[in-house]
């Protein structure tokens, strides 16, 4: 065993300051040394101790073969895909945390798949033994740790998202999720060239150069699991109620570019756009102007009960808002946004009082009850609703009588309170919009030549020869106008399990 420890130890993180190629080379020769069958069996016979000699930081990459290699012998042990010491508290659980906290990202760029493994193993372990957010921030501190800026989209990207909403865990999703992400990973034939360097332990300007289909770091991923994160970071948002940043992913979603079919992914975003739009804006906003309006009838076709809820809300009809909600209850819980919907009412509510407070100065909860609802409510029941508001920032304070004959009273505060920001907070928000709009105009020309929107392209088209390439559609796509003829994808969100 010493002299396996001595020969895994060889390679330091310490090292690839000093000599990029020599610190190459010896990595390459590592991986190759641990994969020899013979050598991987030694490994597997004393891979409990051989663990405890390696240090996770320093010698990250033999630190995960190991550690991969004596989960085998356990899993074979027991015919169990996780072994108990796998799952929360058991020891191997413990140091794939660990590990998760101080590998050497440099040196985990040579083991890709590796390290995307344990990634997933802990993640299944968690949600085996009903502690799915003993993953979260493990998962979203590794992703960082690999790449800081979060710029390149993974499959691991998408796993944090539902281990965030199945653990309820909002919050710990916003450090990766308000990363802005730039690349896909590049397939074999469309490597990031101008990123890459000789090396992958050499210094790269976007993680791009090494986190690639090939590299292990993600599974296949395509525009749909793109379209899921996004999706589902928009819930995350909802759930916070930062329904700005909740629209903003939603429209990506929906506007995402296709020929005759739209997924039930867009179609799911679509029905939380309307609702989102309504809690964020007090109405529909426009839709966003890369939608083509051929994918707006499609859309509007499939979601008719929203269209009908968000037109009564528009509408300020209380009576209709309230039967609508009423009808298409069983839609709402299928489609998992009765909590939304719920809080359409109560933003409708908010608004019918909103306009009372610039028509009067003060205004009695029984009055209140008779314009929010057809029916006879209870004063109760729209009093708590009115101190929920007043809470949450209406401009307004309620006045409890202490004679049991006078009614409870809103009283409105002449003026509003202002919403101008210091001078120091609008410099922070044009700094960040600064450093955001730079970032964006360093990736735009690479991501132009990657979906051959470069100048040299569009050069070439103008000069092709035969004008009827153009024409035919051959390098553009034309949409339909029949709407009959659009098909709904079947593949369906999978959703969280």
């Amino acid at each position: 065993m010493t002299e396996i420890l001595s020969r895994l130890t060889v390679v330091s993180s310490l090292q690839h300051a000093s000599n990029e190629e020599d610190y190459d080379r010896e990595v390459y020769e590592l991986i190759a040394y641990l994969k020899q069958p013979t050598k991987l069996n030694e490994i597997k016979r004393s891979a409990d101790l051989l663990l405890d000699g390696l240090n996770p930081s320093l010698h990250s990459v033999a630190y995960l073969f190991v550690f991969h290699a004596r989960v085998k012998v356990l899993g074979d042990r027991c015919n169990q895909r996780l072994p108990k010491d796998v799952q929360p508290g058991g020891d191997l659980w413990k140091r794939a945390i660990e590990f998760l906290k101080v590998f050497d990202p440099i040196q985990v760029r040579y083991a890709g798949q590796e390290w995307r493994r344990l990634i997933e193993l802990v993640a299944n372990a968690a949600q085996a033994a009903s502690k799915t957010f003993l993953a979260v921030q493990a998962v979203r501190d590794a992703i960082l740790r690999l790449d800081p800026a979060s710029e390149t989209f993974t499959s691991t990207h998408l796993l944090l998202m539902k281990l965030c909403l199945l653990s309820r865990s909002y919050r710990h999703a916003l450090p990766v999720l308000n990363k802005a992400m730039y690349h896909f990973p590049a397939g074999p034939s469309h490597a990031y060239q101008a990123h890459r360097q000789f090396f992958l332990c050499s210094e790269h300007g976007s993680s791009a150069a090494y986190i690639t289909h090939a590299s292990g770091f993600t599974a296949q991923v395509s525009y749909k699991d793109h379209l899921q994160y996004f999706l589902y970071g928009a819930m995350v948002y909802m759930a916070l109620k930062e329904w700005e940043s909740a629209l903003h992913l939603l429209c990506i979603v929906i506007s995402c570019p296709v020929a005759n079919t739209v997924s039930k992914i867009m179609v799911e975003a679509y029905k939380k756009w309307l609702l989102v739009s309504l809690l964020a804006k007090g109405k529909v906003i426009s839709t966003p102007e890369m939608v083509n309006p051929h994918v707006m009838k499609v859309y509007r076709s499939l979601v008719l009960p929203y269209v009908s809820l968000a037109d009564a809300f528009e509408n300020d009809d209380t009576e209709r808002l309230r039967a609508e909600v009423d009808v298409g209850r069983a839609i709402w819980l299928a489609d998992n946004n009765m909590g939304l919907v719920l809080q359409v009412v109560h933003e409708h509510r908010k608004s019918v009082v909103v306009k009372l407070g610039s028509t009067f100065s003060a205004v009695a909860i029984a009055d209140i009850a008779q314009r929010i609802a057809s029916n006879p409510v209870p004063s109760t029941e729209v009093e708590t609703s009115i101190s929920s508001m007043v809470i949450s920032g209406l401009d307004s304070t309620l006045l409890h009588s202490s004679s049991h004959h006078k009614p409870t009273m809103l009283h409105f505060h002449a003026g509003g309170a202002s919403n101008s920001f210091g001078e120091e907070h609008m410099a922070f928000l044009l700094d960040s919009e600064r450093l955001l709009l730079t970032t964006l105009a360093g990736n735009l020309d690479q991501s132009n030549h990657d979906l051959e929107l470069s100048s040299e392209h569009l050069q070439f088209l103008r000069r092709a020869k035969n004008a009827s390439e153009l024409s035919s559609g051959k390098f553009g796509m034309k949409f339909k106008d029949d709407i009959s003829t659009w098909d709904v994808d079947e593949d369906i969100m999978s959703g969280l399990h």
